[in-house]
């Protein structure tokens, strides 16, 4: 399904202000809703378990009783059930009873389908997050994962620190074994002497080592390929090549490279030591693997160059040796032909 889709999953309370297009979109009312609830609930209750029921279709979860309802939303309930125009800051002011609530809720469960979140739901949510931590950047993609898993699988959506809690374990969870990988991979030496590597000046005094490694690659041009090899021959002589890291996936490697791109470097001085040590693993292996691509693309580039140099010159070289073989052969004719002059 289209992330569009999943644009209100997980959320609690409604957004400030309602677009129309989100309103047609997501919160919307079938004839067979507004039926159910004519039948079950008295006209007092209609706006009330409308908006209960559109919103638990739209989050997956039930709506927060303190909820503000955009003045057009309210509109459409109502109009819905041709009713009176409410005119309510917030849930708050429709359920003064908790259990008038609660019993709300109850029937939109029943109604959409939505069963519990039990232990037995738990658990497999558990194994996913577990199985999804392996490719996840960061925690906020593991709960909307955990989110989007449950809402397909007409699961309730249960409070935002739960879903969060879980995630945190299994993306924790993982982290531990890409750690335990890096130091299978990474003598503790080797590890040492490369984080004091990266953190020394050039030896032009431009910028540290790291910051170097950092710096996008610019054009094609000889100058920047040669810089290219020169950051390639910087890690090979690291050892960066020899780690064997086949046990960390791919899109985990890139996520945590990509925090110490993105970072400033006396930022990440002030993480724990192994913190720093896997980012910094991350980061190397895939600067390595990232340089050699723009290497070979720079130096495929170069040589297209070369070529089409290369095929310029020698064209504009035949076509001078064709005219100037033009003009002597048109000289011979003249000569060959002119009769004044004599056979000798």
């Amino acid at each position: 399904m289209s992330a569009f889709a999943y644009r209100y999953v997980g959320r609690e309370e409604l957004p400030a202000r309602l677009t129309e297009f989100d309103l047609q979109q997501f919160f919307q009312l079938t004839s067979a809703d507004i039926a159910a609830i004519r039948e079950r609930f008295r006209a007092d209750r209609f706006a009330a378990v409308g908006l209960q029921l559109v919103c638990l279709r739209a989050f997956g979860g039930p709506l927060d009783r303190f909820a503000a309802v955009p003045r057009n939303l309210l509109q459409y309930v109502c109009e819905a059930f041709s009713a009176p125009l409410l005119s309510i800051a917030s849930l708050k002011t429709l359920y003064q009873r908790r259990p008038t609530l609660y019993e709300h809720q109850q029937w939109v469960k029943e109604h959409l389908g939505i069963k519990p979140f039990d232990v037995t739901t738990q658990a497999a949510l558990l194994e996913m997050l577990r199985v999804q931590a392996a490719a996840a950047a960061d925690v906020d993609e593991l709960i909307a994962t955990a989110q989007r898993w449950l809402y397909d699988r007409c699961r309730l959506i249960p409070g935002q620190r739960q879903i969060t809690d879980m995630a945190r374990h299994a993306f924790s969870g993982y982290e531990a074994q890409m750690l335990a990988a890096v130091n299978r991979a990474v003598p503790a030496a080797t590890l040492q002497q490369c984080m004091k590597s990266v953190g020394s000046p050039r030896a032009d005094g431009s910028a540290t080592h790291l910051e170097w490694i950092k710096a996008p690659s610019r054009r094609n041009g000889p100058k920047n390929l040669a810089e290219t090899l020169d950051k390639i021959r910087y890690l090979k002589a690291l050892a960066v090549h020899e780690w064997n890291l086949d046990d960390i996936a791919l899109p985990k490697l890139r996520a945590y490279a990509q925090k110490v791109q993105a970072r400033r470097p006396a930022k990440t001085k002030t993480l724990k030591e192994s913190t720093q040590a896997l980012e910094l693993v991350c980061f190397l292996r895939m600067s390595l693997l990232e340089l050699t691509d723009i290497a070979m693309h720079q130096t495929i580039r170069r040589s297209q160059d070369l070529f089409r140099r290369a095929a310029s010159t020698a064209q504009s070289t035949h076509t001078r040796s064709a005219m100037e073989d033009r003009q002597q052969a048109l000289k011979a004719k003249a000569v060959l032909q002119d009769k004044s002059k004599s056979t000798e």
